[in-house]
């Protein structure tokens, strides 16, 4: 009589069957390892968000900056039409036609006297066709659409009163107008002290300190402006805390706004005025 054997299941895995389920098993095993868990997906996604976030800041970055140098542009180009205008009138432009009676040279305000038809003949690059272009910065708040007779928001101002007490009676030390004799005169050009120190043409901002207004055709320094209340969070985003300014010498340059009208060192007060003074006691 033969005696059967019986397998254990153990020894039965040793078959060629049992081969094939452990093989199956180990599959599945690894398929097992190489799947995403939730905490996994979710530390992808973190990772994929942080370097969306640091790519958006560097691009947002560099738009700024090429919207700062467009408009560093613009100045350069502005500062061609108002060399023209000095070379030929021996002046700068007075701030408004009542400024200066009898000049000839000007034409209503500073940015109609520089930029109408009759610039052509001065710089015929700089003629009507260029208008929109130049006096428009990219980093503006609003667009333009305005000619130069007409009210809105204007990006660049003139320095046509440096330090002082805004007022129609007085233009202080700026390149707006001078009075001698009594007369009221145009800014003669050798009166300048130091051009490469003194502010000519810029972003249209004025006040002092956290006090300050904007979109309009004036760049100053002034104590007694009045001031928006939303015109600092504007002017600090405009360029990242800082302006765009065209000196006499015709060299353009961001200066931050803590600078041009928070500092009260000799240095900051007297690249606006003429004679090249701080003229501290006008902020009084």
């Amino acid at each position: 009589m033969k005696i059967r054997t019986i397998q254990r299941l153990s020894e039965r895995s040793a078959s060629p069957c049992g081969y094939q389920t452990a093989e199956l098993a180990a599959g599945r095993w690894v398929r097992s390892q190489w799947a995403f868990t939730l905490m996994e997906l979710l530390v992808v996604i973190g990772i994929i968000a942080i370097l969306a976030a640091l790519l958006l800041v560097a691009v947002t970055s560099a738009a700024r900056r090429s919207r700062s140098i467009v408009c560093l542009g613009n100045l350069h180009q502005q500062s061609v039409s108002l060399s023209g205008f000095v070379l030929q009138y021996g002046a700068y432009p007075a701030e408004g036609l009542f400024e200066a009676d009898g000049f000839a040279g000007q034409k209503g305000h500073w940015m109609k006297t520089l930029f109408s038809e009759d610039t052509a003949s001065i710089s015929p690059v700089l003629g009507r066709k260029m208008f929109r272009g130049i006096v428009y910065c990219p980093s503006a708040p609003k667009n333009l659409d305005f000619l130069p007779i007409q009210a809105g928001f204007a990006c660049y101002g003139f320095n046509s009163r440096g330090i002082s007490r805004v007022s129609l009676t007085t233009n202080g030390f700026g390149l707006g107008v001078e009075v001698i004799d009594g007369v009221r005169r145009p800014v003669s050009a050798d009166h300048v002290v130091s051009p490469a120190n003194m502010y000519a043409l810029g972003d249209g901002v004025s006040g002092n300190g956290e006090n300050l207004t904007d979109g309009t055709l004036l760049l100053a320094r002034a104590v007694n402006i009045q001031f928006k209340s939303d015109a600092l969070s504007r002017i600090q985003a405009r360029h990242s805390g800082k302006l765009n300014v065209l000196s006499c010498d015709g060299h353009a340059s961001s200066i931050a706004t803590g600078f041009l009208f928070s500092d009260s060192s000799e240095v900051a007060l007297s690249h606006w005025n003429r004679d090249n003074r701080s003229h501290r006691e006008m902020l009084r």
